[in-house]
């Protein structure tokens, strides 16, 4: 038995004499011998899992009639329960005998006689299901999101029989599973451009994900060999798209007698949104509307991989004066971000700028500010400094003391520094987010003076603010 191309593609032929050089055979064997054979073919996956494909042979060249008068004969052993159908005269499988054989299983045995003049050569095949089914989706792009409606159209050739197939067809569905994220909603199916009817034209069983049509017999006719069969699947989105963002791919497979063809793969790349948010970083102060509406808008349908960054309040605006206080941009929580098969996120932090607030105190503490002083007057001043932030900051006060005045030594406190050049007062503390700040000194008026006005302001700086405080008078 030898493997032969020049007769056919796909095929074997026994021989009944050696037509190559050989080392033991040397003489001239051409007519000597009539080979009888009982062959068993098989098809096998080459990985070991169970073979569902049947087999088809095509045997030629098995009625060739010798110079003897032998004749070729070609016989199936258990030929009933072996063979699935077979072809012969106007249905010819493009081979001299006019003859074709299906199995019903992977498998196939049969007898073969030569006529001593040449060999029998036999091709083996699986029935292909040609043209293989087309599948289309729309759209091709869809946001990452409940609710997105995913269109599906698949096509499908029904295969001529006696030139695709051997025999008659016998059923004929068409399969396809769909993603997880995917809800099936509904389907339509048209044959030769005409709409058909469930129930009576075909059926649908749905398991899951996996939605099947069954095509109904009378559809399954020779005369409609090679119309075309079109699906339309209707999906939505589900909530599962929100937490799994790779795109969905699809492909659906036709089932002709037990014969699988795959469509090709379509994919729809799911796209993603940038968006923002605005949350006040001041402790137990909520945003105003005025602030809320310098919101920036959603960017839709980026795709995945796309580098984003945060846009700037709308109209560039960062800073927003209320009756409440004067609040201000600090910035984002990231700078940047890659889509990642999710949404990309930005929250924007606004808070109320410090308002540190000076005041001068008789010796009970009672605020004096206004009040006429005289000379003598120990005059105690205070600087309150609350951190309306969201971070700890790093505070440096300073105050000039005023003239008129001689420091007290010694009652600067919270760590307060005099320096008699310059007259200043110096404190330098990190204050915690939400927490107040309150330092205080002390002045005395000095002997003679009269009818003088005694003022005072302090300056506050934070990283973010740099500023002088209110100025108190004492005239």
């Amino acid at each position: 038995m030898t493997v032969d191309e020049n007769w056919g593609t796909k095929s074997f032929q026994i021989m009944d004499y050696i037509d190559v050089n050989h080392p033991s055979y040397t003489a001239d064997m051409f007519r000597s011998y009539a080979i009888n054979a009982n062959v068993t073919v098989e098809l096998r996956y080459t990985d070991g899992t169970p073979c569902d494909l049947k087999l088809v042979m095509q045997p030629s060249d098995i009625d060739v009639v010798g110079d003897t008068g032998a004749n070729e004969t070609f016989s199936l052993i258990n030929a009933n329960s072996t063979i699935d159908s077979g072809t012969s005269g106007p249905d010819q499988e493009k081979n001299l005998a006019g003859f074709a054989v299906k199995s019903k299983s992977s498998s196939m045995t049969f007898e073969s006689t030569s006529a001593a003049t040449s060999g029998s050569l036999f091709g083996v095949y699986t029935e292909a299901i040609t043209p293989a089914p087309v599948k289309a989706v729309d759209p091709e792009q869809a946001p990452a999101k409940a609710g997105e409606t995913i269109t599906y159209t698949g096509t499908f050739t029904l295969p001529k029989q006696g030139i695709d197939t051997i025999g008659k067809i016998k059923s004929m569905s068409m399969v396809d599973t769909f993603d997880e994220r995917l809800d099936f909603q509904s389907l339509t199916v048209s044959f030769d451009g005409q709409t058909l009817t469930e129930g009576t034209d075909y059926t649908v069983a749905v398991d899951g994900q996996k939605v099947t049509v069954n095509i109904k017999d009378h559809l399954l006719t020779k005369a409609n060999g090679g119309k075309k069969f079109v699906i339309t699947y209707k999906t939505v989105t589900n909530s599962k798209v929100e937490t799994d963002g790779s795109n969905i791919d699809n492909e659906l497979t036709q089932v002709v007698d037990g014969n699988v063809a795959h469509s090709n793969k379509v994919t729809t790349e799911l796209l993603y949104e940038k968006t923002h948010e605005f949350v006040s970083g001041t402790p137990n102060r909520e945003l105003p509307q005025e602030v809320l509406d310098l919101l920036p808008g959603k960017q839709t349908r980026i795709p995945n991989g796309t580098t984003v960054t945060p846009d700037q309040p709308l109209g560039g605006v960062t800073r927003v004066e209320t009756p409440d206080g004067t609040w201000v941009f600090i910035g984002y929580d990231h700078d940047s971000e890659v889509i990642d098969h999710k949404n990309a996120h930005f929250i924007g932090v606004w808070v109320v700028l410090p308002q540190p607030k000076k005041d001068v105190l008789d010796g009970q503490g009672n605020s004096i500010d206004g009040n006429k002083v005289t000379a003598g007057q120990v005059l105690t001043y205070s600087v309150t400094y609350t951190n309306t932030t969201n971070t700890a900051r790093d505070v440096t006060i300073t105050d000039v003391i005023p003239e008129h005045t001689t420091y007290v030594d010694g009652s600067a406190d919270n760590g307060g520094t005099y320096d008699p050049a310059t007259r200043t007062v110096t404190w330098t503390q990190n204050v915690a987010s939400g927490d107040t700040l309150t330092v205080t000194f002390q002045v005395k008026v000095n002997k003679g003076e009269k009818d003088v006005t005694v003022v005072n302001t302090a300056h506050v700086s934070d990283g973010l603010i740099d500023t002088d405080t209110n100025t108190t008078t004492n005239p």
